[in-house]
């Protein structure tokens, strides 16, 4: 069985990791006839937003605890950032697989762009198609 590591930052789609995102992709791993550890770093996030207002607001929440919404519970801590790493930011369609097949990091942007739900679990399926090729 395949095993794979999720990395998610808070919970919410202007503050964190992407809920739709975040779940289609657990699934498709699941699908798959793979599993999965859900990973988060223990570091309080940049800024929080009101999801109705889309302001920012005056609070404090820590990714690994929200991320712990989205995977049901404990959540090991991710030691170091992503950047610490030399990740970029690349801007791109909602469907494209970014690959750095020399460390096996794979991302896609998902819900970064204005996709429909299915557009997400199409992405997601996609993505886990293309770790699997490389793992």
């Amino acid at each position: 069985m395949k095993k794979f590591a999720v990395v998610l930052c808070g919970c919410g789609s202007l503050d964190g990791s992407e809920i739709h995102e975040s779940v289609m992709t657990l699934l498709a791993i699941d699908k798959s006839g793979s599993s999965y550890t859900v990973f988060a770093p223990n570091d309080n996030q940049y800024q929080v937003i009101n999801h109705i207002t889309k302001q920012p607001v005056n609070q404090t929440r820590n990714m690994m605890e929200e991320a712990s919404r989205i995977s049901r519970g404990k959540i090991p801590q991710v030691i170091q950032h992503v950047e610490a790493f030399g990740a970029i930011h690349r801007v791109t369609n909602e469907t494209e697989v970014i690959s750095d097949i020399e460390n096996l990091v794979f991302t896609s942007p998902c819900y970064m762009l204005q996709a429909s739900i299915k557009e997400i679990a199409e992405s997601a399926d996609q993505l886990i198609q293309v770790i699997l090729k490389h793992i």
